[in-house]
């Protein structure tokens, strides 16, 4: 009897409703037949959708026990996912808003060890959540994708406008039930590449990790699909396609990710860039494991902005400090002490989220990884047993001689096997070699025993013999036999009878060792699940931001010290800071704080455009990237806002009607990406947040597919010195030719 469990997953935002819920059918052994009770249990949870069947994304995703074969249960367990997609699309669901995929038994969740644990891994998850809201177009822009035309049989190079390349194998695409496609295919493709293009893609910035929503700076993305006559078709298992992919720009810490339509979320799949290195002042701070410290951005004197503002508020604390009777080395260790405590509370609060979160995927994925191990640890017994046997049943042959007169060499050769089942034994049969008839017989025949002996007919009077191991082989030929009832049977006949119990033995190690392989290939996958399991519930570790204000002055005075101080460790010269106050202030008193401002402020419009320079260059920087799947990718960098601020807001047209938006972007002049506000993460278009360090341009959107904008410069009117709530007086765009004229409104 299959049963059906309901698992609703929470995901509260400022509206306060279920996000999307997943629920388990239970199939009955080699079966996909969906029940009436089941169905009706099916029916019943449905009534729980936070979305209208019409407007909700289906994942359908169908597993199997491990009886039979892998092939066999991967059809098995897509027709059970088709069976649940099947009766979704009877109740309102359309085809296309479902995903289907089957699995076979490579993700169980229990063990396979008996009845009870096959009935649970024989499942299929749905999962359901409300579709995306989407901007279908900016004022009539929209986004267009390449489509090439190419022979699925054969291998094509694709090239995109923006220099990017992608290589597809030859025959690497099959249907949905993992048939092989042949024929003339379609394959489609599209790059984002700026704010705009990521709003008329509809791609997601956001990235939650460790309780907080982050969000992406990107260095581009892009969508591959392939369709033949109107009907998806997926890449085939084992196949990879290389994409040559020209990124906009090369920034630390930027990652490889892949998108999940249905579950709007990103998977990081690689490293690009590493991350940036630590300043110099952190090589003097205890450094954990878990986390590391570094500077953060607009934190007074630690700011990373080499700008004329903290240059000048360097200068300010250097005369304050050298002015003042506190020790600067003693300052330094309560930061210290005060950071490892705001450590210590970060690192407790965010294991407890993790734990509270993943409650259930911990205690699922250490069930899963506790049975796959069972099942590797069995497995390995069972190759150990089969090594065994395949010794015990390997045949060793050694030559030995009886006597050695003249010319004339008589000699044995003892068998020693399980499978001696030959009608003429070895043991009863004498060899004679005469010398005149051929050169002498090489000494090493004798002296070890051959894993192989091959005896055939040279001529009616004469047999040879080859014997092999791993290392060497030697032939002997032109020799006569002895053997009490040689006589009854042909020259053919006697070398067939000798040579049957070899092949017997290479019969049954065969099969041996085709198990054998099975098995081991079945622990690689096995071994690739836990790996993966364990990286999904295992905590993260975090990194902690502090900013140690006087580790942060010694870095950037080393341009006011002598050779001398620079040669110190940062603990070093805030004691030498402290025995020789005196100097130290007559030193920052001497320092033209106006001429370094300004000097300041030109290096740091300098290093802005040479950033330009690096990002108008970006399209050469080419990343070569293997894909195993069809969909959404990117290259992206983890972003934060900068000292953000928040805002109640309520929104007008240019002719004071009120403009109700579903959703709302922002677009940040400090990233290559975008805020999205649409009510998850806690914000929605009346409620969001914003950094006033940045030029913000606003894109909202409306039910009824009409987008309107608020450049950067009217933003900032709007919100500067504003309090309550801000009214927002927007301009519709319409009738937008090309993407300039709309960069030409922010």
């Amino acid at each position: 009897m299959k049963k059906i469990i309901l698992l609703i997953c929470f995901a509260i935002g400022l509206s306060g409703y279920a996000q999307n819920i997943e629920f388990k059918v239970h199939f009955d052994s080699d079966s996909f037949t969906l029940s009436t009770s089941d169905a009706a249990s099916i029916q019943q949870e449905l009534q729980k959708l936070p979305c209208p069947p019409e407007s909700c994304q289906v994942k359908v995703v169908g597993h199997t026990d491990d009886m039979g074969s892998l092939e066999y249960n991967k059809v098995l367990s897509l027709n059970r996912a088709k069976a649940i997609s099947g009766f979704l699309q009877s109740k309102g669901f359309r085809k296309e808003q479902i995903s289907i995929s089957g699995k076979a038994y490579t993700e169980p969740v229990t063990t396979n060890d008996d009845d009870s644990g096959k009935s649970e891994n024989r499942r299929v998850t749905v999962f359901i959540s409300p579709e995306f809201k989407q901007a279908n177009h900016i004022g009539g822009l929209r986004l267009k994708e390449d489509v090439y035309h190419i022979n699925a049989a054969k291998a094509e190079t694709l090239t995109y406008k923006s220099g990017s390349e992608i290589h597809i194998p030859a025959n690497a695409f099959v249907d949905e039930d993992g048939k092989p496609i042949s024929g003339n295919i379609d394959v489609r493709y599209v790059e984002y590449r700026d704010p705009i293009d990521f709003i008329l893609g509809n791609i997601p910035m956001d990235y939650p990790q460790h309780g907080e929503n982050t969000h992406f700076n990107s260095a581009g993305m892009y969508k591959i699909l392939a369709n033949q006559n109107g009907k998806s078709i997926y890449l085939r298992e084992g196949t990879q396609i290389t994409v040559d992919f020209a990124m906009t720009q090369e920034v630390p810490g930027l990652n490889f990710y892949n998108y999940d339509t249905i579950t709007n979320k990103w998977t990081e799949l690689s490293k690009i860039t590493p991350q940036l290195p630590l300043q110099t002042a952190t090589a003097f701070i205890r450094v954990d494991t878990a986390y590391s410290y570094y500077y953060g951005e607009d934190k007074g004197i630690c700011s990373r902005i080499d700008n004329g503002a903290r240059v000048k508020r360097v200068i300010e604390k250097g005369r304050e400090l050298a002015a003042s009777t506190t020790s600067l080395y003693a300052e330094y260790l309560e930061e210290l002490k005060q950071s490892n405590l705001q450590f210590a509370r970060a690192q407790e609060k965010s294991d407890s989220i993790f734990n509270v979160k993943n409650k259930f995927h911990i205690i699922e994925g250490k069930a899963k990884i506790a049975s796959l191990k069972k099942s590797i640890a069995k497995n390995e017994s069972k190759v150990s047993q089969i090594d065994s046997q395949i010794k015990s049943i390997s045949a060793s042959y050694q030559p030995v001689k009886i006597s050695e007169d003249g010319n004339e060499l008589k000699f044995k050769i003892n068998y020693d096997t399980k499978y001696n089942i030959q009608t003429i034994n070895f043991d009863d049969v004498t060899w004679i070699y005469d010398a005149q008839d051929a050169q002498a017989v090489a000494p090493e025949v004798f002296d070890k025993k051959w894993d192989s002996c091959r005896i055939w007919v040279m001529d009616k009077k004469h047999f040879g013999i080859e014997l092999k191991d791993n290392i060497s082989q030697q032939l002997i030929q032109n020799l006569k036999m002895t053997h009490a009832t040689a006589t009854k049977y042909s020259y053919p006949r006697i070398a067939s009878e000798m040579n049957k119990g070899a092949g017997i033995q290479k019969s049954k190690v065969t099969k041996l060792t085709q198990l054998r392989n099975m098995l081991l290939k079945k622990n690689a996958e096995f071994t690739n699940l836990i790996a993966s399991i364990e990286k999904k519930i295992t905590q993260p570790k975090i990194t902690y931001t502090a900013n140690i204000q006087n580790l942060c002055f010694y870095e950037h005075s080393r341009p006011y010290m002598t050779a001398d101080e620079q040669a110190m460790t940062a603990i070093e010269w805030l004691r030498f800071f402290d025995d020789n106050k005196e100097a130290m202030l007559q030193r920052y008193k001497s320092i033209d704080a106006d001429y370094e401002y300004k000097q300041a402020n030109i290096r740091y419009r300098q290093s802005l455009n040479m950033q330009q320079l690096a990002n108008e260059n970006a399209a050469s920087l080419v990343r070569s990237m293997n894909i195993s799947q069809l969909g959404i990718f990117n290259c992206d960098q983890i972003s934060r806002l900068s000292s953000p601020l928040y805002v109640d807001a309520v929104y007008e047209d240019e002719r004071g009607r009120t403009v109700k938006p579903l959703f709302i972007y922002l677009v940040d002049s400090r990233i290559n990406g975008i805020l999205r506000y649409d009510g998850n993460y806690g914000y929605s278009p009346s409620r969001f947040a914003y950094s006033p360090t940045s030029q913000n341009t606003l894109m909202a959107f409306d039910a009824d597919d009409n987008s309107f904008v608020l450049n950067a410069a009217d933003f900032r009117k709007t919100v500067d010195g504003k309090t309550g709530t801000v009214v927002f007086k927007l301009k519709k765009v319409s009738n937008i030719k090309n993407k300039e004229e709309l960069i030409s409104m922010f």
